[in-house]
């Protein structure tokens, strides 16, 4: 009976290490962090609930036993959001997610019954049908707080720290999750793989924005989530399933440790440059970025395909890290960059390459699609986008009043729900 409700293959084994390591580190800084509150133990046991419920997930095999167990493990999530239970904005956020994750298990559950086909390895086999598919994205969109879903995760901020980083890089991905076990079927319909791409795409491009915006260090971290399950989404339409599940690990180890760390965060300084030398400094990293890219990633120029979106990540990333060390020009610092993104490069195509490979033989293989016009803007929206931030000042783009305008509405929409807020200006 448990080898038709379980399946243990590569891709849950590999979650599944990922979610034992990221538990286990957030229990051990919450055992410092929770010192003296008398409902500590309600953390670790819904912290345990949602660990073991997550690793169920991952290995079901049922589509019922899918739906139950994250919804388990949100209900675990709601209460740790309300751990204080005399706060009451704590408790209203609380009840909020609790809301949402309750409408995303409803439309998987009438999935279910419309499908009415219980093993999902079955349900890759003969696809499902249009408006179960919608349900399963939808539900998808929510759990992953992709917009227009996101006030939810907006709203959690409340939450104590070792939470937010159980959310943020555990349960948020389960968006993620959602798609990617039901990817074959889903995405059998071109037409609803580009429009998923496309509401993905919106969602980063404004999160993006987001993180720019906030004026604190939690809310800007939420919204550099957004944009990071919207990339993750950007690449399972694309069919780079091994690329989400290297982005999937990778940002959750990262996120756990910024909400860590997040109390301990230091205002950087910034080096004022002119715009000649910020050009200078940006054309050199992006020079050397794009070497090593050429060099050590299998580029097909000749041929480009929807890979091109996750080359774009890994040359930005490279990038950013080269003009953070070049913050002065130098032989030193030159060497030292040339070496950083040489490191970077290889290490994240150490990781797409050691997954394609674990993942070659199986259902979540790389399945790579042509570029259409939807892809093909996205990525020259985001290249725009780096490129503008890095070469002109924000704060001073936004003196116009038409941007102005456009500043406060961003700024509003990524406000949380004002029941949530404990403190506000008079």
């Amino acid at each position: 009976m448990i080898s038709q409700l379980l399946k243990l293959d590569t891709f849950s084994s590999v979650i599944t290490l990922l979610i034992l390591f990221i538990s286990f580190t957030v229990q051990k800084f919450a055992f410092n962090y929770l010192k003296g509150e008398k409902d500590q133990w309600k953390f670790y046991l819904s912290c345990n609930i949602i660990t073991v419920a997550s690793i169920i997930l991952v290995s079901a095999d049922s589509f019922r036993l899918f739906a139950f167990t994250l919804l388990v493990a949100n209900l675990a999530l709601a209460s740790l959001i309300g751990l204080k239970s005399k706060w009451q904005e704590g408790k209203s956020s609380a009840i909020y997610c609790l809301v949402n994750f309750i409408v995303a298990f409803i439309f998987l559950f009438i999935a279910i019954e419309i499908i009415k086909i219980d093993s999902i390895s079955t349900i890759n086999i003969v696809g499902v049908s249009t408006s179960s598919a919608i349900l399963i994205i939808a539900a998808a969109l929510i759990q992953s707080a992709i917009f227009p879903f996101h006030k939810w995760l907006m709203s959690s901020l409340n939450a104590p720290s070792p939470v937010s980083a159980l959310m943020h890089a555990g349960l948020v991905n389960g968006g993620g999750i959602i798609l990617i076990k039901f990817h074959n079927a889903i995405f059998a319909n071109a037409l609803i793989a580009q429009i998923v791409f496309f509401i993905a795409a919106i969602s980063t491009f404004i999160a993006l924005w987001w993180m720019l915006i906030r004026p604190d260090i939690k809310s800007t971290l939420a919204a550099s989530t957004i944009s990071q399950m919207g990339m993750m989404i950007m690449q399972i339409a694309a069919g780079l399933i091994p690329a989400a599940i290297t982005h999937l690990i990778l940002h959750g180890i990262y996120k756990a440790y910024c909400f860590l760390n997040a109390g301990s965060a230091l205002t950087k300084n910034k080096l004022e440059k002119n715009k000649q030398a910020q050009l200078l400094n940006l054309s050199i990293a992006a020079l050397i970025s794009l070497g090593f890219c050429s060099l050590i990633l299998n580029i097909s120029w000749s041929n480009p395909d929807s890979r091109m979106l996750t080359y774009l990540l890994i040359f930005i990333t490279s990038s950013q890290i080269t003009l953070s060390i070049l913050k002065e020009i130098s032989i030193t610092r030159l060497i030292t960059s040339i070496f950083a993104s040489a490191i970077v490069v290889s290490f994240y195509n150490f990781l797409l390459i050691f997954t394609e490979k674990l993942l070659e033989t199986g259902e979540y293989r790389l399945n790579p699609i042509d570029l259409n016009p939807v892809l093909v803007s996205s990525l020259v929206v985001f290249f725009s986008f780096w490129l503008t931030t890095n070469l002109i000042n924000c704060k001073k783009l936004f003196n116009n009043q038409v941007l102005s305008n456009l500043y406060i509405k961003l700024l509003n929409s990524s406000n949380p729900q004002n029941f949530t807020i404990s403190q506000r200006k008079a």
